[in-house]
């Protein structure tokens, strides 16, 4: 039995509940959705001055000369019909186009083409923004997030994602931003360099870009007194930047830069081994990927025309054996002459051929995983076998054999088969609903 004091604590606890539904319920109630240009908002500036938390400007088509100051929190600003259809370009090109300053957490801007400014779009010292599917071209830096100057204020949790970063002076430019990722860019052609990290930019994620035609791709700068720490560079395609594909300065910590394409099998130049894009001393570039988009399994179509990417794949993990190799039924690929003879007897006229054609491309793919120490999906190893075993039992030996599959073996092997398919583009065969 609870005490007077228990229940009291339990009352309030529940009216602190209810109160909290109640305000969280009223927000989204009141929410409102402002059109650009209509009534009294006929430019973005106007929209946002009569905005409140929780509303979302939705920007018409058509062309706005302005900078636009975002002060208000919580706040969506996106086009109606995507960047091509919607372009904000700078009235004064000495400001920045978009700037969310100082206070203003949780905004969202996404669908526009940002350019003419100092700054494309500036975050800063606010936290939690999302800044997505622009084309931001044109400016001085084309997305900023900064924190504060001279005080310990930063720029934290803000997410920059599928935009087009391209032909600035800077591409993203990061000061004292910390906790943030920036994911699936295409950053390229900017004059100096395409990410810019420096004074206690720490804990960042730089995944799944296209980093390219920069002076500099990728540089985390000191200065020596304010170090940057734990950044992650993964999985990036960083290709054709023109100083350094990454550059990291001796003063910080190593740099994680694994999992990186760097324009050739043979990997990065500079201090690297390869012939690829150049890193300096204090970045730790090994593993890197043998393929383009690196930590993505890859096709049939890929493997069979990319032979330089299956020649480093077998020269590092020795050949491949399609059907099981303690019989005297399989075929033995070891190098990529052998692969595209397999590949290019795929075909859907004969189910064993376009079997082991997948299951060709599916080793492939899981040598390559394992080699950047990238997870997979847990079942394909075992489908994996189920296709070495099928392809014994039907005698398989390779293009040039006789052995096909007739009648009711059809379905078992177009099963094993679309299992493979299914993990070659990316997806989980054992996690998909069963057809």
């Amino acid at each position: 039995m609870k005490t007077k004091n228990e229940k009291a604590i339990s009352t309030l606890i529940a009216v602190t509940i209810a109160f909290s539904i109640l305000v969280a319920f009223s927000a989204t109630a009141s929410a409102t959705t402002i059109y650009v240009p209509e009534g009294g908002n006929q430019t973005i500036q106007q929209a946002v001055d009569n905005a409140t938390g929780g509303d979302i400007i939705i920007v018409r088509d058509g062309t706005y000369n302005e900078n636009v100051n975002v002060y208000v929190a919580s706040l969506t600003i996106r086009s109606e019909n995507g960047s091509a259809n919607c372009v904000v370009n700078a009235s004064d090109p000495n400001d920045a186009v978009f700037r969310v300053n100082e206070t203003p957490n949780y905004v969202n801007i996404s669908g526009f083409t940002v350019t003419g400014g100092s700054r494309g779009i500036l975050l800063h010292w606010v936290d939690h923004c999302n800044i997505s599917n622009n084309i931001v071209s044109g400016n001085g830096w084309g997305i900023g997030l900064y924190g504060r100057i001279g005080v310990p204020n930063y720029a934290d949790y803000n997410t920059v994602k599928d935009n087009i970063i391209s032909n600035n002076t800077e591409g993203i430019w990061m000061y004292k931003a910390r906790y943030s990722t920036i994911i699936n860019n295409t950053i390229l052609n900017n004059t100096n360099r395409g990410i810019h990290m420096d004074t206690y930019s720490n804990s960042n994620t730089i995944k799944d870009n296209d980093v390219q035609g920069n002076n500099r791709g990728i540089e985390v700068a000191g200065p020596t007194a304010y170090p940057c720490s734990d950044n992650v560079v993964n999985c990036n395609n960083i290709v054709g930047n023109s100083a350094y594909g990454v550059w990291n300065h001796p003063d910080n910590l190593e740099l994680n830069a694994t999992q990186n394409w760097w324009g050739d099998t043979s990997g990065p130049s500079g201090v690297g081994p390869g012939t690829g894009d150049a890193v300096s001393a204090n970045v730790d570039f090994d593993p890197w990927s043998f393929t383009p988009d690196p930590c993505e399994a890859k096709t049939i179509g890929f493997w069979k025309n990319h032979e330089d990417s299956v020649n480093a794949v077998l020269d590092d993990y020795g050949p491949i054996y399609l059907g099981n190799d303690s019989t005297v039924y399989y075929y033995e690929v070891n190098d990529s002459d052998n692969a595209t003879a397999v590949f290019n007897n795929a075909t859907n006229k004969n189910a064993l051929n376009m079997l082991a054609a997948q299951l060709l491309a599916a080793e492939l793919n899981v040598l390559h995983l394992e080699h950047l120490n990238i997870a997979y999906c847990d079942c394909i190893d075992d489908v994996i076998d189920d296709a070495d075993e099928f392809l014994s039992e039907k005698r398989y030996t390779g293009p040039g054999g006789t052995a096909k599959v007739t009648g009711k073996d059809k379905q078992p092997a177009n099963l094993i088969k679309n299992d493979l398919d299914d993990f070659n583009q990316g997806l989980c065969p054992c996690t998909l609903p069963t057809p």
